[in-house]
């Protein structure tokens, strides 16, 4: 498949005052900063226009497929990048998940922010997965919840941090770009990152309860077998990992198949037959794989 699945068609704003205005502010700012700023440089004159034009109440709205819809901040300088330059967002993986759309699966959406893999993964164009939305960020996790309502309500939500345990209470940033968001004294393989020295002026610590992806399993999806878990919860997708076994617990066997933000890599060299192989009920594995956006 050559041609992206995905399209971002009727481009409008609604919300706030003025929400045209906002509007063609953000795509004006996108082509003239953009090309040679992308995503940092404009995001640092977004804020201050949002500020001064009083924007944040305004959300931009795009088509992401014929019935999947997708809202986001119109000063969001993350994805108004992506919907005003027309760069379709992690396009690789998306032409790889459209591959897989016709095995049976359930997507687990960890760290989904505003839900834009939800609300793919659960289209009629994508397989019309079960979805669960997993998002830590209190303000993220508010517009999640509206993008769940755009979309008929068919992906569920939940406010929560994907780690090794659950039920623990975890510091976890808000405010500024979701982009940067992290855990505080979180964990990348061995090496100790983000710290509170991490936080911007705009940033605020806040606390969020666990899940493991074995709970997660257990209470959203008991009698299902195979899954597709995206991965991208902020330098914490190996405690996140840690916390998906128990795979042959009451007689079940469990396929896991993980995806999260890493190293480049083309799907055709991940699965050279274009597909996650064993999607289907059988031996108990679990496969995880780095997979570059």
């Amino acid at each position: 498949m050559n041609q992206s699945p995905i399209r971002y068609t009727d481009i409008h704003a609604e919300g706030g005052r003025f929400p045209g205005l906002h509007l063609r502010v953000m795509q004006a700012l996108t082509r003239l900063i953009a090309p040679w700023a992308r995503v940092r440089g404009l995001g640092i004159v977004a804020a201050l226009l949002s500020s001064l034009l009083k924007g944040e109440e305004t959300r931009t709205h795009v088509k992401l497929n014929k019935t999947s819809r997708f809202a986001y901040p119109s000063y969001d300088s993350y994805w108004g990048y992506f919907v005003h330059s027309n760069k379709i967002y992690e396009q690789s993986l998306a032409l790889f998940l459209a591959q897989i759309a016709a095995c049976r699966f359930c997507f687990i959406d960890c760290g989904a922010n505003y839900g834009y893999w939800s609300a793919i993964m659960s289209s009629e164009e994508f397989g019309a997965h079960p979805c669960l939305a997993i998002e830590a960020s209190p303000q993220a996790f508010a517009i999640l919840q509206k993008n769940a309502a755009l979309n008929d309500n068919r992906f569920r939500c939940l406010q929560r941090a994907v780690y090794r345990n659950s039920d623990e209470q975890i510091a976890f940033t808000a405010g500024g770009q979701h982009a940067g968001r992290h855990i505080i004294d979180g964990h990348i393989e061995t090496f100790r990152v983000n710290t509170k020295g991490l936080l911007t002026p705009t940033e605020y610590e806040c606390q969020v309860k666990t899940i493991s992806l074995e709970r997660v399993i257990q209470d959203f999806f008991p009698q299902e077998h195979a899954f597709v878990v995206k991965l991208d919860v902020e330098g914490a997708e190996i405690d996140a990992l840690r916390g998906g076994g128990g795979d042959d617990r009451e007689g079940r066997a469990i396929s896991l198949r993980g995806l999260w933000r890493g190293p480049a890599i083309n799907s055709n060299k991940l699965f050279p037959e274009g597909r996650l192989p064993d999607l289907l009920p059988g031996r108990s594995r679990r496969h995880t794989a780095p997979y570059g956006g």
